[in-house]
């Protein structure tokens, strides 16, 4: 009797436990699922506001003497800000691109926020 007892309590605790993991297991991918989704979102919007800068640059739109504010409400925040002695360099890159490749654009912003210069690194 008290050998059933205890086998039947076991069994309850291990029923328990392996449905909680499964649980837990599955919140887990779920989760995972959602990060993956999110993170290419992301890299789709990173892409698209590089096309949309890149054919901004091409067709004239985005020239030396433009503002910072300007770029940002019609194209969309850069990558990456680096600021160095007083200038600003945004760099905008598809979603794919890694930083060592060569396709990439580079505004220079001078302490007012105006564009001075624009680097194009194509392949």
């Amino acid at each position: 009797m008290i050998f059933c007892r205890t086998f039947t309590i076991i069994c309850a605790i291990l029923l328990l436990t392996s449905n909680a993991y499964a649980k837990g297991g599955l919140l887990t991918l779920m989760a995972i699922g959602n990060n993956q989704k999110q993170m290419e979102k992301a890299l789709k919007q990173e892409t698209r506001i590089y096309e949309d800068v890149k054919e901004g640059v091409e067709d004239g739109k985005i020239t030396e003497g433009v503002s910072q504010n300007y770029i940002i409400k019609k194209y969309g925040e850069p990558v990456v800000i680096i600021t160095e002695e007083g200038m600003e360099k945004w760099l905008y890159k598809p979603g794919y691109a890694t930083h060592f490749d060569n396709k990439k654009i580079y505004l220079f912003f001078n302490v007012d926020g105006i564009l001075q210069q624009i680097k194009v690194r194509e392949p």
